[in-house]
């Protein structure tokens, strides 16, 4: 029923649709509907490839969690860190190499030794041309040792 306290709500006048709206519109709903598919069959598929590589895993594999991927991050944030800090101890080795220039010894005003930088003569065993001359005794002395070798890749 209608009551007078109630005012009428003006309603526009809807406008007509042209055939390129509706081709648009179409268009539009074509893409999404798409979108959906492919977003379905790329969750498919990344599902079955987690799965095949998860089925080929080495039984002693350990999958990674958050925890074991910030430990590795850090660890490679470590290392950078060595790495340049090694280039700074080379670079300030060098620096007080040249000071030093043919001397051997580097003091203190107080007397305290600083540096030391001398020859010393080493002798090493040439294993390869041991092992090509000599390949019997070489064998002889051959110790074959079990080891874990770490590699962050």
């Amino acid at each position: 029923m209608y009551k007078p306290e109630h005012k009428p709500i003006p309603i526009s006048q809807p406008r007509s649709l042209t055939v390129e709206d509706i081709i648009q519109a179409t268009e539009q709903r074509m893409q999404i509907l798409e979108n959906e598919r492919v977003a379905r069959r790329d969750a498919h598929l990344k599902q079955t490839y987690e799965q095949i590589y998860l089925d080929a895993l080495p039984e002693d594999a350990v999958i990674a969690n958050e925890d074991s991927i910030r430990l590795i991050d850090k660890l490679k944030q470590t290392q950078e860190m060595i790495k340049n800090l090694c280039k700074v101890e080379d670079e300030l080795k060098d620096k007080i190499c040249g000071l030093l220039g043919d001397s051997d010894l580097l003091i203190a005003s107080n007397g305290k030794e600083l540096v030391t930088w001398k020859k010393y003569t080493s002798q090493r065993v040439n294993t390869a041309r041991l092992r090509e001359e000599h390949p019997s005794l070489v064998e002889q002395y051959i110790e074959t040792k079990e080891t874990k070798r770490f590699i962050l890749k």
